[in-house]
């Protein structure tokens, strides 16, 4: 996982899957790349990302209620866009598709 702050804009972008196993190390490494930034839009790049479970759809929830703002998920594949359709996510966060 990598992180990039451009034009204003923090994005982080998703390794491949984001499971029960592996959620708590991910956010971990989530906190560790946020700085301290105040209102810099907060992106997730989901281009490589082929699998989200539940624990994973709850890191980005969480992540998005401790910064107090909207975030966006940009790049979802279709499959990774039919679990965020059922999961209501589009009326929670800014999600586009690839």
């Amino acid at each position: 996982m990598r992180a990039e702050n451009s034009d204003g804009v923090f994005t982080i972008f998703l390794d491949s899957e984001i499971d029960a196993q592996n959620a708590t190390e991910i956010k971990g490494q989530i906190d560790g790349l946020l700085p301290s930034r105040g209102e810099i839009p907060l992106v997730f790049d989901a281009k490589e990302l082929t699998y989200i479970s539940s624990a994973g759809l709850r890191l980005l929830l969480s992540t998005q209620k401790e910064l107090g703002q909207k975030i966006s998920v940009i790049n979802v594949s279709p499959d990774i866009m039919e679990i965020f359709q059922m999961a209501g996510f589009q009326q929670l966060m800014n999600i586009k598709g690839a």
